[in-house]
């Protein structure tokens, strides 16, 4: 992947085995989540720092039905952050996430000793979607929407979006977006982002690889970014 040896090592913030995971999308149908976790928890894959860089879940916010129905691995992240630090990024199909962990730090955004993390939708152009981003990630609004609709979040949309067909296809115009990426943070010498499903790096940006697209995620050893499969 991509070679931050130096750079990486005069940074205390970002430990030696750092794990990011992006756009695992977890549903009963898709399990690819829960199977890393488990390597992680059982220690075959050693690791002391965990990213979670949002859409981890294909349908998580504060309502009971997506609770229960993400239980499992809910629980699972809690038990792991109990010997690990982990940090939770939401994304746009994930967040109000705070409540629903125990162990685990909630957040948007990360910007420390000039490596900016979050999941990728947050610095955009298109006002529409930064719109219906700050909507949807109201908890008030949503629970609004839920009693005047008689619950119909829970009882049919809900259900449909956790069937919901996620998009693979490389972007033509990654080096594009990649530069647009740049231009929004300009006190970050590394930006890691997810959201896209490109697995790519463009100069200081790196677009993660989807644990649902790619079957991989990031380490971090002895200063390199390293590519694994599950």
């Amino acid at each position: 992947m991509m070679n931050l040896q130096q750079y990486l090592k005069s940074h205390i913030f970002l430990k030696d085995e750092a794990i990011f995971i992006a756009d695992s999308h977890y549903s009963k149908q898709n399990e690819k989540l829960y199977t890393l976790l488990l390597k992680i928890k059982n220690n075959e894959i050693k690791t002391k720092q965990i990213f979670l860089v949002g859409d981890i879940f294909h349908l998580l916010l504060d309502f009971r039905y997506l609770i229960e129905y993400n239980k499992k691995v809910i629980n699972l992240i809690d038990e792991i952050g109990l010997s690990k630090e982990v940090y939770y990024f939401e994304g746009n199909h994930d967040f109000c996430l705070n409540g629903i962990f125990k162990n685990v730090k909630i957040l948007k955004e990360l910007k420390k000793d000039g490596i900016c993390i979050n999941h990728g939708d947050i610095y955009i152009k298109d006002k529409f979607y930064k719109f219906y981003t700050r909507f949807i990630r109201n908890k008030i609004s949503m629970s609004i929407v839920n009693v005047i609709t008689l619950n119909f979040i829970n009882n049919w949309m809900f259900k449909k979006l956790i069937n919901k067909k996620i998009k693979c296809e490389k972007m033509e115009y990654f080096e594009k977006l990649a530069q647009e990426k740049i231009s929004f943070y300009q006190d970050c010498n590394l930006i890691i982002e997810g959201h896209y499903h490109q697995n790519k790096i463009y100069k200081n940006y790196i677009n993660l690889p989807s644990l649902y697209c790619q079957n991989s995620f990031l380490y971090l050893k002895n200063g390199q970014f390293i590519e694994k499969s599950i």
